[in-house]
């Protein structure tokens, strides 16, 4: 193997490697893509004796965001806050968008060998977390201590499950692409098999709407531009319209919440009403919010600690009313216009790569709306990874955009 195809292979297998450790330590995300990214140009320099192609795209919007981090310190109620997050974010999304490019300079070839091995990478993953879910995670014990006062809990394994499950939209459109049949039958037994299993047994029930999520968007109709416009035009609905939309939900369902297992153990109560009281919140101040990570900052939240037993909150648990709380009507429209240009890029692939991304995109928004805060390091590695993963997936790539 000759040095331009031995870098290329390595970069798609730290990729690889790098998916398989976050069974047991997805927080490695938080860091991990920032070291591929680097090391992975200074090997490019070296093997092809020139600078790679940089994603104008890519770093143009990481450097929004981060910026707007950043700006938001002049109106932040704590603005050490404020530009603290912003300057992690300037390393985590620039890194991220250096690693998007250094994988749109791949070719062909590197895609081809990426599509072919990366089902079976996904099918381990999930024997793995199958294993650890089962067994009570003997992996895991490996790389964490526990006490008997302190005994695991099943939910400490969620964030590789939510991991697995955006990969399993990438991965299945790929199984069908493998040569032999029996490699076909066989990736997606077993896929299809951990899959189920994992669902059944984990006890993430943002990992259960997720799974569905994704399957409904399998049959969206690709080919139709209505269909396409219609999505991006309700998804901006949505997103202006989420702080009523989260008061609405509050004054309607928690009190049917009790007589349903699933969303009882969901802690939907719960976070309905934590929706509320940030909803209202970021409506006192609508044009440009209280700062990036306003809520941490925050310990008196109007709330009568109904479900939600404390009157502050670390982050809102649902990204869009955080992007409401922390830049106001100026971050949603900076962020719609984000969304609506990943959707229209999506929309200009054919179906069948359209297909390869459109899914796993709506699954990682799904839980981006229910779980964990959107600056978490390791959840924007996952971004970051998922846009990887779903690049490499593609036939080819027409504009490097």
């Amino acid at each position: 193997m000759n040095a331009t195809n031995f870098y290329k292979h390595s970069l798609i297998i730290s990729l690889f490697a790098l998916l398989l450790v976050t069974v047991s330590l997805p927080r490695i995300l938080g860091f991990a893509p920032i070291v591929i990214a680097f090391v992975s140009l200074i090997t490019y320099r070296i093997v092809f004796k020139i600078w790679p192609y940089f994603s104008k795209y890519a770093f143009g919007w990481a450097f929004v965001f981060a910026g707007l981090a950043i700006l938001s310190s002049l109106w932040a109620v704590n603005p050490e806050i404020s530009i603290e997050r912003g300057s992690k974010l300037i390393i985590l999304l620039t890194s991220g968008a250096l690693l998007i490019s250094m994988v749109l300079s791949l070719d062909q070839t590197a895609r081809l060998f990426f599509q072919k091995v990366f089902p079976w990478i996904v099918v381990i993953m999930g024997i793995l977390l199958t294993f650890e879910l089962y067994l009570q995670a003997p992996i895991y014990h490996i790389f964490h201590s526990f006490s008997v006062e302190d005994p695991f809990n099943l939910s400490k394994l969620n964030r590789g499950i939510a991991i697995f499950m955006l990969s399993v939209f990438v991965t299945l459109p790929l199984v069908y692409k493998q040569k032999q049949r029996p490699d076909r039958l066989w990736l997606l037994a077993a896929l299809l098999i951990s899959t189920l299993a994992i669902i059944y047994k984990t006890e993430s029930q943002a990992a259960h709407l997720c799974f569905v999520v994704g399957v409904i968007f399998f049959f969206f109709p690709y080919h139709i531009k209505t269909a396409w416009y219609a999505l991006m035009g309700l998804f901006v609905i949505c997103m202006i319209s989420a702080p009523w939309i989260a008061q609405g939900l509050f004054n309607t369902f928690p009190e049917m919440i009790g007589e349903h297992e699933w969303l009882h153990h969901s802690y939907a109560d719960r976070r309905m009403e934590i929706w509320d009281f940030v909803a209202r919140r970021a409506l006192e101040n609508p044009l440009l919010g209280f700062g990036v990570e306003a809520t941490k900052a925050m310990k008196d939240f109007d709330t009568a600690r109904i479900y939600h037993p404390t009157t502050q909150i670390l982050h809102p648990h649902n990204f869009v009313l955080q992007i409401w709380i922390e830049f106001g009507i100026l971050g949603i429209l900076l962020s719609n216009s984000f969304f609506i240009w990943i959707f229209f890029n999506i929309s200009k692939l054919s179906s069948k790569n359209a297909r390869q991304c459109l899914p796993a995109f709506m699954a990682c928004i799904t839980l981006a709306v229910v779980t964990y805060g959107l600056w978490q390091g390791w959840w924007i590695g996952s971004f970051i990874l998922l846009i990887v993963f779903c690049i490499l997936s593609l036939d080819k790539t027409s504009d490097k955009s």
